[in-house]
């Protein structure tokens, strides 16, 4: 096997440890709950998921060191799914790279399901009995038993 072969398998492993296993063992699960193997995670001692929820294939939960994502219970995501609690800075007259996260926890309630690619985004709540639509991204807080879509999220119905 080529040398450049060898060396890309070990920078993914080392990629996988790190976005994956080594968060695991952080992460804060309740019984039932199952996380995909695919999952990224940020600050995984940040993140905690309820019961029998299920997070799916290629889903990212990126917390922040001084926020929170709380995940009720029996939730399901779909493929794809983001959820964010921190954010960069952007003041005008200093790096992006540079600058402070903005940091605001996120609270999606129990029993909610957020379609595929959804994106979840810094100080949102989203209410018991939710539905978010694939591709909505959820910019402010969504009321409980509401159907939610579109760029920024907008609710279109309740759940009947």
């Amino acid at each position: 096997m080529c040398i450049k072969k060898i060396i890309a398998i070990f920078r993914l492993l080392k990629f996988y440890n790190q976005i994956h296993l080594s968060e695991m063992s952080k992460l804060h699960m309740e019984k039932g709950a199952t996380i995909a193997p695919t999952v990224s995670m940020r600050c995984a001692e940040n993140i905690y998921i309820g019961k029998n929820s299920h997070i799916n294939h290629l889903c990212g939960l990126w917390a922040a060191e001084h926020s929170t994502i709380k995940i009720g219970d029996d939730v399901l995501f779909g493929p794809g799914v983001y959820v964010y609690s921190g954010n960069h800075s952007f003041k005008r007259n200093q790096l992006i790279r540079r600058q402070p996260y903005a940091e605001k926890s996120v609270e999606i309630g129990n029993d909610v399901w957020i379609g595929v690619n959804a994106l979840v985004m810094p100080g949102v709540h989203i209410g018991d009995g939710c539905v978010i639509g694939a591709g909505s991204v959820v910019t402010k807080d969504i009321p409980e038993y509401s159907i939610a879509v579109g760029s920024p999220a907008k609710v279109i119905k309740k759940r009947s």
